[in-house]
Parts: C-alpha cells; sequence; structure tokens
C-alpha cells in the first residue's frame, strides 16, 4: 500500500532468485530489489538443501525423514543483516519478515545492533519443525526480543500476547509470531 516503500528480498538460491525476479518483474507499485544471499549471524558460506527443484522447504537444516538429493544441494552465501544495512545505508527496518526454514533466530543474531538500537519496529517470524534440528527454541526467541518487543502469536482470527514464557510454547509445529517494538515513554527525550 506504501508506494514509497522499498523491499529487500533476500534469496540465497540462484534458481529461486530467477524465478523470483521472473515473476514480479512487472510489480510497478514498490522497488523490489532482490539479494542473492541468505541472512545469517556473520558472513559464510552454506550448504542449501531443497528435497526436489523449486521447493519452498529449502534449508540449511536438513530433516531427518527428508530425501534431499545430491542434485537439488547448492552452495550459498550468508551475510549478516547489521552488516547489510551498513552497507546499503539503511538506518530503519519497518517490517523484517522471517521465513528461512529455522534460521530465523541466526537471522536475528546477525541484527543484533539494529535490535539493540531499536531499529526495526516489526518482525515476522516462523516457528517450528526445522527448529528442532537447529536446536533453536522459542526460549530464545523470547529471550532476545522480549526486553524491546511485544511478542504475539498470529492466529486466524487475530494475535494473541505472549505475556510471559512458558514451556508450553515449546510447540514445534509452524506458528507465525509478530515481534512489535514497544513504545517507552522515556523514548521521547533521545
Amino acid at each position: 500500500k506504501n508506494i514509497n516503500c522499498v523491499i529487500y528480498a533476500f534469496e540465497p538460491s540462484v534458481y529461486f532468485l530467477d524465478f523470483l525476479s521472473k515473476v514480479l518483474i512487472n510489480n510497478k507499485n514498490v522497488a523490489l530489489n532482490f539479494i542473492n544471499q541468505g541472512l545469517g549471524a556473520e558472513k559464510s558460506e552454506k550448504k542449501l538443501f531443497l528435497p526436489y527443484s523449486l521447493s519452498s522447504l529449502a534449508t540449511m537444516h536438513k530433516l531427518k525423514d527428508v530425501n534431499y538429493p545430491d542434485e537439488f544441494t547448492e552452495n550459498i552465501t550468508i551475510v549478516s543483516l547489521d552488516e547489510f544495512a551498513v552497507s546499503e545505508n539503511i538506518t530503519t527496518i519497518d517490517l523484517l519478515k522471517l521465513d528461512i526454514e529455522g534460521n530465523e533466530y541466526e537471522a536475528l543474531m546477525g541484527a543484533k545492533h539494529l535490535l539493540e538500537k531499536r531499529k526495526i519496529n516489526y518482525i515476522q517470524f516462523e516457528f517450528g519443525e526445522h527448529n528442532l534440528v537447529s536446536r533453536v527454541f522459542f526460549r530464545d526467541f523470547f529471550d532476545l526480543l522480549n526486553d524491546c518487543y511485544d511478542i504475539y502469536r498470529v492466529l486466524p482470527r487475530g494475535l494473541r500476547k505472549i505475556k510471559k514464557y512458558t514451556t508450553d510454547l515449546e510447540v514445534f509445529d509452524t506458528i507465525i509470531y509478530l515481534a512489535e517494538l514497544k513504545i517507552m515513554k522515556h523514548d521521547s527525550f533521545h
């Protein structure tokens, strides 16, 4: 809806990037920038595994019960969001949407400076089956975000605020969460 927005779409797979750019090339409403890198804690090289060509389940965290044929393995480049923001002179992010099959927490670790400076207004992230393999729990997200963000579980009929951490939040069916930057009264003095 905001015709002045700029979208940076990170896609580490060359194959997906080509597919997405062909599908979205005619979108005239936004400045859409495709970045052929994935997000993580730091700059690195990783392997991306796909169960089949152009699968939406591409992951760096292989599930044991899924077959990942060698022909659908790709070497990819990872960058931290902090590093990318500096290189592109990005000072604020309105919405950071993370759907990266178990690597969401690593991407947030690569945005520590932006998080600490409260430069990301909203974060949408998934938590699910791939977090079992990456060994990241909802507790990790809660501990990282709770001081500066209100965290909500996205439900079919709206949002449910997570007021405190409890172990029953460790549900490994895919769940979508929204973190909203808290507005503090003392912020107006800065």
